[in-house]
């Protein structure tokens, strides 16, 4: 979504917000891409903070996490859990559940305290330090079902039954989800930095992750439809937008509209 600043202050960038807005209303008259959403159940409480090993709770580390960060964390993990009940049949004893890019396992350690000891959580992770983390937490909280995989995800060949991914940076997520399809697994995905789905990724024009990798991965778009509707210029102007959701970034002489302007072609 984008969000745009009062006119007064967009000057020139206003062109680039009005080809946004066509597209996107283009691209949402379309009636086969229009999104359907399920209504999961109320996410706050869903897991018993309390109650879990203080190793796994974001809110209680060491360091602190700025406290609006935490409770942000606590929230997105907690979205993550609720769809992860949904989706896993309740007859299965012992699911294999992989968090993709999990990092120091902030969603895979409180996903493998609430199965109460059951089943494998694989943290999956390119970074020998943040699973060194990981599992430092995961021996404070006494988990016996925390396992760490280092390496490239494109490299993970593991049958599982559930794939996770909190804000897998970029083409990772939708790596993930090829390394699900793959398996054969269900999948919760919740992406970042969707500026680098841009074509011309040598252009560094996300924001808020510190992983500047511009190695392409695979090919975008990935959808064939969009590809008959949007040109790669449109594709990469929307992906760029995407990165941006605050009028501090949308404004001013050093803005994302202004640095995407897209030529009179692209109108």
């Amino acid at each position: 979504m984008i969000r745009r600043p009062p006119r007064s202050t967009l000057s020139s960038s206003s062109a680039a917000s009005d080809v946004y807005k066509r597209q996107l209303e283009h691209l949402a008259a379309l009636p086969h891409l229009l999104p359907t959403y399920s209504a999961l159940p109320q996410t706050s409480g869903t897991i018993p903070w309390h109650t879990l090993p203080q190793a796994v709770d974001p809110v209680r580390q060491d360091p602190p996490m700025p406290p609006d960060r935490a409770a942000r964390k606590r929230l997105q993990i907690e979205g993550m859990w609720s769809a992860a009940r949904l989706l896993l049949d309740p007859s299965l004893q012992d699911p294999v559940i992989v968090d993709f890019c999990g990092g120091c396992g902030n969603v895979g350690l409180p996903v493998a305290s609430m199965l109460g000891g059951r089943g494998r959580v694989i943290v999956a992770d390119v970074n020998p330090r943040s699973l060194q983390i990981a599992a430092e937490r995961a021996a404070l909280a006494k988990l016996s079902n925390v396992e760490l995989w280092e390496g490239d995800i494109r490299e993970f060949g593991e049958d599982f039954d559930l794939g996770l991914a909190l804000h897998a940076c970029g083409e990772a997520t939708d790596v993930a989800i090829e390394r699900c399809v793959g398996s054969g697994s269900m999948f919760i995905m919740c992406p970042c930095c969707v500026g680098k789905l841009r074509s011309d990724r040598d252009h560094d024009v996300h924001v808020g992750c510190g992983q500047q990798d511009t190695e392409a991965m695979m090919g975008y778009p990935r959808s064939t439809v969009m590809t008959r509707h949007l040109s790669v210029r449109m594709y990469d102007l929307l992906a760029t937008a995407a990165d941006f959701s605050e009028n501090f970034y949308l404004a001013g002489t050093h803005s994302c509209l202004l640095y995407t302007s897209p030529s009179p072609r692209d109108s």
